[in-house]
């Protein structure tokens, strides 16, 4: 009967500890399923370090590359009020550009204005600017960082047709980053679907850069990525900087509906019927 009773003591203990260890393991999985994050749960949280700030002002680098034509970089100073949807970008060359774009490098110098009604685009090359209203659907390639009333909301990127994609983690200019892949398919046919990744701080949900295939209007397709230099939160920024006075002799020129800087997602060049 001890032989017995030790040995039923045994397999109690084993089944019990087989049991806890099922049900640990469920708990994990159970947490695992709960903690991670969809890519919407992800961009939400982005908007919401975004849009809880009086002010905000960024610097970043960007690169736009094409095929056998060479690469040229930017750098461009973003100061918003989230809010209010209102924005100034500056942008001026990098360095000389390679092949027949350091030939274009001056046509990098503009300013854009959004005073959350209107969107002001000024060429200095060109002494002329274009003014376009701010739609809710007004976006422009090269990454999240220069969107012209700010980081758009998941209702604006559902009217684009856009859909965003939890990809793996990975390492960004030294941060652990999540990875979304946002995919806009253009309403023209004909017109490929811009896709873009996205990397995200995993610590802070800061924007760090982006990545991406665009095509101009010519049809040439362009390789632009978008790194984070640096930002400031609510920094001092006067009211007048979101108002734009056109630079004396300067023209205004008809432009894309919708676009600060590139062209709009899938927008054909004037004149070109998809």
């Amino acid at each position: 009967m001890k032989m017995d009773k030790a040995h039923r003591d045994a397999r109690m203990k084993q089944s019990f500890f087989r049991g806890g260890c099922v049900l640990v393991g469920f708990m994990l999985l159970s947490g695992r399923a709960v903690w991670a994050q969809t890519a919407t749960e992800i961009y939400s949280k982005v908007l919401q370090r975004y849009m809880r700030l009086h002010t905000y002002e960024a610097t970043y680098l960007m690169t736009e590359q094409m095929p056998q034509m060479g690469a040229i970089q930017l750098k461009m100073i973003v100061k918003t009020i989230p809010k209010e949807r209102k924005a100034y970008v500056v942008s001026e060359p990098s360095g000389a550009g390679t092949g027949q774009l350091a030939m274009a490098s001056a046509l990098g110098q503009s300013v854009s204005v959004s005073d959350g009604k209107e969107v002001y685009l000024y060429l200095k090359a060109m002494n002329s600017y274009m003014k376009i209203p701010l739609k809710e659907t007004s976006t422009q390639f090269g990454g999240l960082g220069m969107f012209a009333g700010g980081v758009p909301s998941i209702a604006q990127l559902k009217k684009l047709g856009a859909e965003l994609k939890l990809l793996p983690s990975t390492s960004f200019d030294g941060h652990r980053a999540y990875v979304l892949l946002l995919t806009i398919r253009a309403p023209h046919p004909g017109v490929p679907p811009v896709t873009t990744k996205i990397y995200i701080d995993k610590a802070t949900y800061k924007l760090l850069g982006s990545s991406g295939d665009v095509q101009s209007p010519q049809g040439i397709m362009i390789h632009a990525t978008m790194k984070l230099l640096s930002e400031k939160l609510n920094p001092p920024l006067p009211e007048s900087l979101f108002h734009f006075t056109p630079p004396p002799g300067a023209t205004e020129m008809s432009g894309l509906e919708g676009t600060v800087g590139p062209p709009r997602i899938g927008t054909p060049a004037k004149g070109n019927k998809p």
